[in-house]
């Protein structure tokens, strides 16, 4: 016992007389620890109650005498959560390698939901969990989880063991599935699943691993209230030998201890009591399955597709606020965002092709991607051909893995102008407008054209927002006008600019001109501008030509007016391309002039229609009115928001709201 510590190696909550202990674990692995109790996790309160919550957390590879994890309620109350959890390979000499209940002279009653046991092996008894409420209470809730091939070597209940003599231990499990648990290493007959002293789980709505007759009384292996219950079927996981998937990662999308579609533990269960997602956190629509996974057919927790190839949708499944698109292996392509748009897409004009490598570098401008340093582009790209195009922006959710995310760092790095990646917010993502036949266009190539996107804090149609899929794997959205296709990437280090440019404004200007200035501080071998103006911000026209300095080491102003913009358009966009007498070219950023407020003034403005979230209401400046009340009805009449104020202006939060005609009405 000396490779022992004695309480919770990797972790001890404890607390004195009256005490109430009750952190939060989330997000955390407990592996390869040692200790007689609790070799993860230690849960100790004498006379006072801890109720923690531990959650997508896993606990692997982690020896004791008693529990990786072990709720000690003596003389006190312990009620953890658990939820969302992998316990893995934990091994124990005396009882519950896993997870251990002691309500000795007070209270055990964890809730455990969502949650697999899987591997794990005691010499005594308890080959996963072990309930006890000697001279004290043991009553654990355990709700949608799953117990697979755990074992004890020389006791009895490869999954859970019972034992209430002098005290109570009541057990609850509803919506789990027991199969392939052990005995003495092999035996999977009477006490390979459960054993009871004095105790009767109640076991509902589960799938149990032996025939209904071997669960009886005299063989102290019955069964309190057993409702709903299969009996002796396989759940036909999608696999048994490779658990954790090819990411070597629990709790993600391609675990072995999925339904597959042939599973008869499909909508098996009770939503009684029940989670709302499953342990990948997926929402469940309709009756619950039995076991931690939910068998959805696609949906924004899936795996993503990695296959090397031409990947078509197959299926489309509506997942929140999203629209998710997979393939025949329930493998993840695209999501959209299309609600109020008008958009008509069929799951088979959404497509996503994989190559490889899975990259694609050049040390070169052109294309859509200017920067003459080159880049890198991600060779995971998306198509859409939609029915119908949308008539107002769609959201785009774009999915890359972290393997490819890494083969873009390195990409990057081995540039003739290196650039270092050290975070997905440094990468770059674009939209492809035009320019090319093909059905997955290189931004890259000649004559390709379209939107290069930064990162930042909210989506916009030049603005990308990163996020993450599963534990490890990354997202980027984005909104588009219309569809063709897109991808990521980056470009390659920053070339020095013949021309050191430290100013660049448009501002609105009388009878709808634009007023343009620029400044340079310095300036090597430069030719002249081009000015560029654009209704869209991607199709550019050449505006105005304004010769340059040719050599200057002090800083030079310049301006234009332009006085042709057609009067119809309320949004110009403007940038400068700077030639070098050699030929050599950079471009400035481009530069906005939005119009509508000089037409606007002296009324309301409300603003932006449509929206998906917030509508701003701003008041005509100099206004007289002392207040004004705003009122927002839906198309019955329904009040929905009314206030009054004299602010300039306010905004409404609509987001809870569904799509649909809304009016507002103000007084003054």
């Amino acid at each position: 016992e000396d490779v022992y510590r004695n309480e919770g190696a990797g972790l001890l909550i404890t607390g004195g007389t009256g005490a109430e202990v009750n952190p939060t674990i989330n997000n955390c692995s407990f592996e390869n620890n040692y200790a007689s109790y609790g070799s993860a996790i230690y849960i100790k309160v004498e006379n006072g109650t801890s109720a923690p919550t531990i959650c997508n957390t896993t606990i692997k590879n982690n020896n004791g005498l008693y529990g990786a994890v072990y709720n000690d309620g003596i003389s006190g109350n312990v009620s953890p959560y658990i939820k969302n959890c992998a316990f893995v390979d934990n091994t124990a000499k005396s009882a519950g390698a896993a997870l251990y209940n002691y309500g000795y002279l007070g209270v055990s009653s964890p809730k455990v939901e969502n949650t697999v046991f899987s591997g794990n092996v005691c010499e005594g008894n308890g080959g996963a969990v072990y309930n006890n409420g000697y001279l004290g209470s043991c009553t654990p809730t355990y709700m949608n989880n799953t117990f697979f091939a755990n074992s004890t070597i020389l006791g009895a209940a490869g999954a859970m063991y019972n034992f209430g003599q002098t005290g109570t231990c009541t057990p609850a499990t509803t919506n789990t599935i027991f199969y392939k648990n052990i005995r003495n290493t092999f035996d999977l007959t009477q006490f390979s699943e459960f054993k009871n002293l004095d105790a009767y789980p109640n076991v509902t709505y589960s799938s149990v691993q032996l025939s209904s007759s071997s669960y009886s009384a005299a063989m102290y292996n019955s069964l309190g209230t057993a409702t709903g219950n299969i009996y002796g079927n396989n759940p036909n996981f999608e696999s048994t030998t490779n658990l954790d998937g090819d990411d070597d990662v629990w709790r993600t999308g391609d675990d072995g201890l999925r339904l597959s579609s042939t599973s008869p533990l499909i909508n098996q269960g009770t939503n009684t009591g029940a989670p709302t997602t499953d342990i990948l956190g997926g929402n469940k629509v309709g009756t619950r399955d039995m076991g931690a996974y939910e068998y959805i057919t696609c949906g924004l927790n899936v795996a993503l597709a990695t296959d090397v190839t031409t990947h078509t949708a197959t299926q489309a499944v509506n997942d929140g606020n999203f629209t998710c698109y997979c393939n025949a292996d329930n493998e993840l392509l695209l999501a959209l965002d299309t609600n109020g748009s008008g958009a008509v897409i069929t799951p088979s004009q959404v497509q996503l092709y994989i190559g490889n490598p899975s990259t694609l570098s050049y040390n070169t401008s052109g294309g859509m991607i200017t920067n003459p340093a080159g880049g890198v582009i991600l060779e995971r790209r998306w198509d859409v051909s939609p029915t119908t195009q949308p008539g107002s922006n769609v959201r785009v959710r774009y999915f890359y893995t972290n393997d490819e995310y890494n083969d873009v760092v390195t990409a990057m790095a081995a540039l003739t102008s290196p650039t270092t990646i050290s975070a997905p917010s440094q990468l770059q993502f674009y939209k492809v407008k035009g320019g090319s036949t093909a059905t997955f266009p290189n931004p890259h190539d000649a004559g390709v054209y379209g939107i290069v996107l930064s990162h930042g804090a909210a989506a916009d149609t030049n603005v990308w927002v990163s996020g993450t899929h599963g534990v490890q794997d990354h997202t980027a959205d984005y909104l588009v006008s219309s569809f063709s296709g897109g991808g990521g990437g980056g470009g390659g280090g920053a070339a020095p600019l013949p021309v050191e440019l430290i100013k660049f404004t448009a501002q609105a200007a009388s009878n709808h001109t634009g007023q343009l200035d620029w400044s340079t501080a310095t300036e090597v071998d430069n030719s002249h501008f081009v000015l560029e103006r654009s209704y869209n911000a991607y199709d550019f026209e050449d505006i105005a030509t304004i010769q340059g300095a040719g050599n200057s080491q002090q800083v030079l102003n310049y301006g234009y007016l332009d006085n042709s913009i057609a009067p119809s358009m309320m949004t110009v966009y403007y940038r400068l391309r700077q030639v070098d007498f050699d030929g050599t070219q950079a471009f400035s950023p481009i530069r906005k002039i939005d119009f509508t407020p000089v037409h606007t003034q002296g009324f309301t403005k409300v603003y932006p229609n449509p929206t998906h979230d917030v509508i701003n209401i701003a008041f005509p400046e100099g206004d007289e009115a002392e207040g004004h009340e705003v009122v927002v009805m839906d198309n019955i009449g329904k009040v929905l928001y009314r206030q009054t104020t004299d602010a300039s202006s306010i905004s409404v939060d609509l987001s809870d709201q569904p799509a649909g005609l809304y009016f507002i009405s103000i007084d003054t």
